[in-house]
C-alpha cells in the first residue's frame, strides 16, 4: 500500500492476543500490516503526550480521534501527538 489502507474493510489473515506494540507477531519481515487495539489507563485528567515511529505508515488513534497520523511510504519517521 502506499497508504493506510480501511482496516475494518479487510479481512485479517491472522488475530491474536498480544502483550503491547510487538511487531514480532508479522509472519513476515516486510510488506504487513497489525492493527493493535486495547486500553491504557489514564491517573488523572490533562494532556497526554504520545510518540510513534514507523518505516512506512502508522497511525495512532485514542477514543476514535486521530492523535498522530504518520502515513505514506517513508523512512523510519517519527511523530508526535497529544490527547486530552
Amino acid at each position: 500500500w502506499d497508504r493506510l489502507p480501511d482496516f475494518a474493510k479487510l479481512a485479517p489473515a491472522s488475530h491474536g492476543i498480544a502483550g503491547g506494540f510487538d511487531l514480532g507477531v508479522a509472519a513476515r519481515p516486510s510488506n504487513y500490516g497489525l492493527v493493535f487495539e486495547g486500553w491504557f489507563s489514564v491517573p488523572k485528567d490533562g494532556k497526554y503526550n504520545f510518540s510513534l515511529s514507523s518505516d512506512d505508515g502508522s497511525r495512532l488513534i485514542i477514543d476514535g480521534k486521530r492523535v498522530i497520523d504518520n502515513d505514506g511510504v517513508h523512512a523510519t519517521t517519527s511523530k508526535n501527538g497529544s490527547a486530552m
